[in-house]
């Protein structure tokens, strides 16, 4: 599907300088795999709840650009710069883009930290909708009443930039992981891990597949997110 030139351009607008251009990153990532885990159990009032929940979901890359043959090229910000129409991704699909240096005297992005940008389909990085994460017992009644714990799961992996600085540049300084469910009582919480990407070496800039796990612990409830760059 390939979207409306207005819709194209908000997308550059929120994510590129006047001058940028979003070309492909390196072909080595092709997919990326999200699993969030629930698990614990606490009492409160006299009321059970019980966690278990994991849960996955792939997102396949797919190219950025679409034929343009089809409806031509579109400007972004310069008339020099173009590429051809953007493809927007559908469900359990991805684009992933990488900022050139294209400023100039001094390039906006230090050229020797690759500016990941993820695009999902409609920003959505839900795992699961209405899931039942859990169990609530109700002791104050009798017999005992139990009813499910329904929750919306997702996960989120994400590029942070640090904004222009005394020299206009600017970096990718975090890697944020974050995730989990939206527990309607509450004791579910969601993880969130923020890498420091500024102790990356040049290798770990060319090559970071692999998993990133963020995990946290509250009430006795333990949510783990596992984002694994493939």
């Amino acid at each position: 599907m390939v979207e409306s030139p207005m819709e194209f351009q908000t997308f550059y607008d929120f994510y590129l300088p006047t001058s940028g251009v979003l070309l492909e990153h390196s072909p080595i990532y092709t997919e990326i795999t999200a699993e969030v885990s629930i698990s614990g159990s606490l009492t409160v009032a006299n009321i059970d709840y019980d966690y278990s929940y994991t849960g996955s979901k792939t997102w396949t890359r797919i190219p950025i650009a679409g034929d343009s043959a089809s409806s031509g090229m579109i400007t972004i910000g310069v008339p020099y710069a173009s590429i051809a129409p953007f493809v927007y991704p559908e469900p359990g699909e991805f684009i992933m883009g990488l900022l050139p240096a294209l400023e100039t005297p001094l390039p906006l992005y230090v050229p020797q930290y690759p500016a990941a940008i993820l695009f999902f389909d409609a920003f959505d990085t839900s795992i699961e909708t209405s899931a039942v994460i859990g169990t609530r017992t109700n002791n104050n009644v009798s017999p005992p009443v139990v009813t499910d714990i329904v929750a919306d799961v997702g996960a989120t992996p994400g590029f942070i930039f640090t904004y222009p600085t005394a020299d206009f540049r600017q970096i990718i300084d975090v890697l944020s992981i974050a995730g989990g469910a939206n527990d309607p009582y509450g004791y579910a919480v969601n993880a969130q891990l923020d890498e420091d990407l500024t102790v990356w070496s040049p290798a770990k800039w060319r090559d970071f597949r692999g998993t990133y796990t963020a995990t946290e612990t509250s009430n006795g409830i333990t949510t783990t997110v596992d984002v694994t760059f493939a």
